[in-house]
């Protein structure tokens, strides 16, 4: 399985309810959630929209080759042991097609050399 690393650093940022709207920007990779409890948005730390309350700097992100069949079992678990084994903090986000995972910046490197050490290709993925 390839992993592709996304060579821009990301943020990820609370936004107030009124401000999700700025949400709509024409993002080439970013993902917003909204529940009854915080809208959130992760994107390029380059692109973090006005009127964010809370940003937190400093994620990699990687993905798995695209597409992602919705009948992959277990992806997830085991890359996120992998990342666990060398104690590096992960945020798992997901389109239709794709997993991807974002990763502290500090471990970034040292998750990379997990992976391949566990027999994945690791390949870079410029925005």
């Amino acid at each position: 399985m390839t992993i592709q690393t996304l060579e821009k650093p990301f943020s990820v940022c609370k936004l107030p309810f009124d401000k999700a709207a700025a949400c709509k920007k024409n993002f080439k990779y970013a993902f917003f959630s909204c529940t009854d409890g915080d809208c959130s948005l992760i994107c390029p730390s380059d692109a973090v929209p006005e009127g964010v309350t809370e940003r937190n700097d400093g994620w990699r992100a990687l993905r798995v080759q695209p597409p992602v069949n919705m009948e992959m079992v277990g992806v997830l678990l085991d890359m996120s042991k992998i990342f666990a084994g060398v104690e590096v903090s992960v945020l798992p986000v997901g389109t239709y097609d794709t997993v991807y995972f974002l990763l502290r910046s500090d471990g970034y490197m040292k998750a990379l050399q997990a992976l391949t050490e566990n027999g994945y290709k690791v390949e870079i993925a410029y925005l």
